[in-house]
This record gives structure tokens, sequence and C-alpha cells, in this order.
């Protein structure tokens, strides 16, 4: 599916989907996890022919990256795509795995639903996804994008970590959202590209 670009103050997301004229109509909004297909979540278009429905991806999945990568600022722009496509359509929020580090974090007062699959509740073990995370950083020793995503939401860094080294940067909290380390906020405001974390023919 051709994608749709939706500049946020944050940076662009973007997305594939149908969207109806009918401002009442119920929308499905999902977020997929850390590199996914190329065409990931996007046969909930076609499943769901009679509701508006939008795909997205985090920012740098098939797209350009943001600048910083924090769950809460993603969320914010999702936040901002729902204010402008769905401003009052009653929406559900179905996230899958780091997907839901932004489903869970949504403060847009329309949606009404969270649908969260295989959420992590931390990455300390996560020993699969830590090894092939440094197999993916080792292969690409000069993606700084890529670096900076993989320390900032999972922790994890291009050498091998001792139990005691490596701490999960966020967790999920019960009432949703994520629960990030403190730290200046960056990156509200400008949103600068800098390249992507995988490629994409898009």
């Amino acid at each position: 599916m051709d994608r749709l670009i939706v500049q946020t103050s944050f940076g662009p997301l973007h997305v594939v989907g149908r969207l109806y004229a009918d401002r009442r109509r119920p929308a499905l909004l999902a977020v997929g996890g850390a590199f996914p297909p190329d065409d990931f979540l996007h046969d909930l278009v076609d499943k769901h022919p009679h509701a508006n429905v939008i795909v997205g991806t985090l920012p740098g999945m098939h797209s350009p990256a943001f600048d910083f990568h924090r769950p809460a600022d993603y969320a914010a722009a999702f936040d901002e795509l729902i204010g402008a496509l769905l401003p009052t359509q009653p929406v559900v929020a179905y996230g899958v795995s780091t997907g839901c580090l932004v489903t869970l974090g949504l403060r847009a007062p329309n949606v009404v639903r969270q649908i969260a699959q295989e959420p992590f509740l931390n990455t300390r073990d996560l020993w699969p996804f830590i090894a092939n995370s440094q197999e993916r950083l080792v292969g690409n020793p000069g993606n700084r994008p890529l670096a900076d995503f993989f320390e900032a939401i999972f922790g994890i860094g291009p050498k091998p970590r001792g139990a005691g080294r490596h701490r999960p940067q966020h967790r999920l909290r019960p009432g949703g959202g994520a629960v990030r380390p403190p730290g200046p906020r960056r990156g509200a405001g400008g949103g600068k590209r800098r390249g992507r974390l995988t490629r994409s023919n898009r």
C-alpha cells in the first residue's frame, strides 16, 4: 500500500489505511513493533471495511527516524495524528509488542478502547531479542539512529552486557502508558529526520 506521510511537530509518521468522510464512524489505529515486515498489519484495512483504519509504524521502521527515541514522544506524535485525521471518531488503539509502548501512552480523549498484543513488561529477560539486537548493531556499526533506538527503547548496546548492566528502559504500568526514565525531553518542536533504522522500498 502507498503510505500517507503525516507531519507532526515531532517528525513524520508514515501510515496506510482507509478514512471515511463520516466523522462518527469508529476507527482502528494499529501500531506495530520493532523491525516488522513492510506490510505488517496492512490486512486490517480489508478486514474492517466499514471502519476507519490507520496502520502506523514506529518512527524509523520503513520510514524516517525521529532524531530522538522516547515512547512518550512517539505517543504524543500519534496523538497529533489522531487530532488531525480522527478528531471526533471513537478510536480503538491496537498495539503489537513494542507498539504497545506507543498505544498505551496515547492521551487523545476519543481513544475508547485499548488492545495490547504481546506487550513486554521489561526487557531484562528477552535474551533472544537482546542477542538479535546486538547482532544488528554489530552488523551496522555506523548506523547512529539504530544505536540510539536500541539504547533508548531497550537499553541494549552493541556488546553483550552482564545481568547487572542491562536495565529495562521502559516498563508498562497498569493504567496504560510507558514509565520512562528521567531526563531532558528532546525533539519536541523540530522533529528532524536522522535516516532510517530499516530499509524500505517506499
